[in-house]
């Protein structure tokens, strides 16, 4: 029978349209009798149920047709789900070329990457055996320049020293000569001194007075020397003439005596003044050369006098005192990890000076500052990256992961920092909401170590908002919106918001929806209408493209409700084999929900059916009388219309309405 509003063809036994859910007419017509009802059943003979005894006279009309029907739904259905293997098949296959050809240009680029940091790294060693070379140069020629200043310095000490004993001998030769002549005058303060007062006494002794009278008993006579003869007066004088002359001799030696404290000073003044000047109070020069035994320390090498305290200080603060022993010389034995600075190092090679301090008498210290400068090999910090230089993102994610050895360093990404798994491994996704080129500055630091730097340049070609570029008004707080279900009308308005400045198309895929364009404001706000020709659910797709070219895109999911009280009434029981296959025909779902699959727009639920079977029920409960589907509760009044098999192979039920 065919419907009157929509011209579909139903079976003459329906009451209601199968696609629209009006109710059809009855046959002849609401004034004429019925066609059928209760009358005394003939006598009929009882056929024989045999193929042979059929004829075609007994076959319905509509037999075959609804029967080729049947069959056509059946063959769609499986070229669908065979075109959708196939589909699914082959993006597969696409998928995994794709994956393929990425890893393959991962691995080259690694590869590549490789090999230029092989030959950086080999610059690197270059420089540095250069700069080690170089080091190693000026430490040789300053050492020769040492050793020829010690040369000088002992060749003038031995000649100073050969000058001295040379005075020695001559003065102990001159006062063995006195000593002859006077044994109770030795030089005590200085030989000029001694034989200045020895020539004094013997020439007062040679002085005497011609009327003198000695008593010689005791020796024997001594004839006088021959001196000029003198007068009584000057006899006289010559006895004063003595007595003055051993006030000046006295005079003499008070002032040698001054003279030799004077130099005693000075001399003790510039001993102290020299020390002064050079703390450790030795004028060599500190020593700073590479341990001949273990590899990776170096001697340091201060020269001091004995009973002084020098201290050694590393880069981290802790000291270390040694007492300077008889030989004017300490040695420290310093690994190069505390010449290193605690902070991380932006070079390949470090200058390292070691700090070594001498203790005052006050308990004050001094920095030695003539200390010389080692050139040290600053260590790397390996990190396996597993990213190209350029990166090209498809959907606005990059995964920034990969390994590296020392899980205490500081790994930052554009200055956010990456969690270090125990075992050296990490990953960090970065998400990018507009297309464009991006740098990522990745960076790794460690104390005593070379910063880790690398550049990876992320080429967006789609991205990926954290919010959709269109947004619909119960997403934005607009309560008064409630145009998504219509069943007295045919006509609904969709409005919404994009970024100003953007562009909006709207699409559907059924030919029963006839759309209008959208139209977008200067503020972003937009308006459409759709007219539905019959009842049924319309899925609408917006795309919306930015000013910037990003492109974001979204369905929204409207309704034409049938009428409930037709429609429930038209519902068949529940056929699970019939679900298979996508149908307008009501049925009468009883059940219960096991498991909400989904949320949000629309609910996706799990049902287990009466019969033990098990299907897939959709609900777009966007109207206000809509009911609820909960985990754990049974339904004996579910209606809806079969959608077919979904991707997992399960049938599912569009559901309309719900009931208890």
């Amino acid at each position: 029978m065919k419907c009157p509003r929509c011209g579909f063809e139903n079976p003459d036994y329906l009451e209601y349209c199968q696609n629209c859910s009006e109710q059809l007419p009855k046959r002849g017509g609401d004034n004429s009798a019925p066609t059928w009802g209760f009358v005394k059943a003939p006598k009929w003979t009882e056929p024989e149920f045999s193929a042979d005894t059929v004829s075609e006279d007994d076959v319905p009309a509509d037999f075959a047709a609804e029967y080729e029907l049947a069959r056509q739904q059946r063959e769609a259905a499986r070229r669908a789900a065979a075109e959708a293997s196939a589909a699914r098949t082959r993006a597969a296959e696409e998928a995994a070329r794709r994956v393929a050809e990425e890893a393959a240009a991962r691995r080259a680029e690694r590869e590549r990457a490789a090999e230029e940091a092989a030959a950086k790294a080999r610059a690197d060693a270059e420089a540095a055996a250069a700069i080690r070379a170089a080091a190693a140069e000026r430490e040789a020629e300053r050492l020769r320049a040492e050793t020829e200043r010690e040369a000088r310095e002992r060749a003038s000490l031995e000649e100073l020293e050969a000058a001295k004993r040379a005075a020695q001998e001559k003065r102990r030769a001159a006062a063995v000569e006195e000593d002859d002549e006077d044994e109770d005058n030795s030089p005590a303060i200085a030989p000029f001194v001694s034989n200045f007062l020895h020539k004094k006494k013997k020439e007062a002794e040679d002085y005497y007075d011609d009327g003198f009278e000695e008593d010689y008993d005791e020796k024997p006579y001594k004839a006088p020397r021959k001196k000029p003869v003198r007068s009584a007066k000057t006899s006289k004088g010559g006895r004063n003439n003595g007595m003055g002359t051993a006030i000046r001799i006295a005079a003499v030696i008070a002032a040698l005596m001054l003279i030799a404290i004077a130099a005693l000073l000075i001399k003790n003044g510039v001993q102290k003044c020299s020390e002064g000047k050079t703390p450790s109070g030795v004028g060599k020069t500190p020593i700073v050369e590479p341990n001949k035994t273990e590899e990776d320390y170096f001697n340091v090498t201060v020269f001091a006098k004995e009973g002084k305290t020098l201290i050694y200080e590393t880069a981290d603060g802790r000291r270390r005192e040694v007492t300077v022993p008889a030989e004017d010389v300490v040695v420290f034995k310093v690994h190069k990890s505390s010449l290193m600075p605690v902070e991380p190092i932006d070079s390949t090679v470090y200058e390292a000076k070691p700090t070594v301090y001498i203790k005052n008498d006050d308990g004050t210290t001094t920095l030695i500052e003539d200390m010389p400068t080692v050139m040290l090999e600053v260590p790397k910090i390996k990190v396996d990256l597993d990213l190209p230089d350029t990166y090209i993102s498809d959907d606005g994610k990059v995964n920034v992961a990969g390994h590296i050895d020392l899980i205490s360093t500081e790994l930052t990404v554009n200055g956010e920092q990456i969690a270090i798994n125990p075992d050296g491994s990490f990953s960090h996704e970065i998400v990018f909401e507009d297309t464009g080129m991006y740098p990522l500055q990745i960076e790794g630091r460690l104390p005593s170590y070379q910063i880790y730097r690398r550049t990876v340049n992320v080429d967006v070609q789609a991205a990926t908002p954290s919010t959709p570029l269109v947004q619909l008004p119960w997403e934005y707080g607009d309560t008064e919106y409630s145009q998504r279900v219509k069943n007295s009308v045919d006509t609904i308005e969709i409005r919404g918001m994009v970024p100003a400045g953007s562009t909006l198309e709207a699409s559907c895929a059924s030919s029963n929806a006839v759309l209008s364009n959208p139209t977008v404001a200067d503020d972003g706000t937009f308006t459409m209408t759709v007219r539905m020709a019959y009842a049924g659910d319309y899925t609408i797709h917006l795309t919306c493209t930015s000013e910037s070219g990003q492109i974001s895109e979204r369905d929204v999911h409207i309704q034409r409700a049938p009428d409930w009280s037709r429609y429930m009434a038209g519902a068949w029981q529940m056929n699970f084999a019939a679900f298979a296959y996508e149908s307008t025909q009501a049925y009468q779902i009883k059940g219960t929900v096991t498991e909400i699959l989904q949320e949000g727009d629309y609910i996706l639920a799990k049902m287990e059916l009466t019969d033990g079977n098990t299907v897939v029920l959709e609900y777009h409960n966007h109207y206000g009388s809509a009911g609820d589907l909960v985990v754990g509760q049974s339904y004996e009044k579910i209606f809806g219309r079969p959608m077919g098999l979904n991707e997992d192979g399960v049938p599912q039920i569009y559901v309309w309405f719900i009931e208890g």
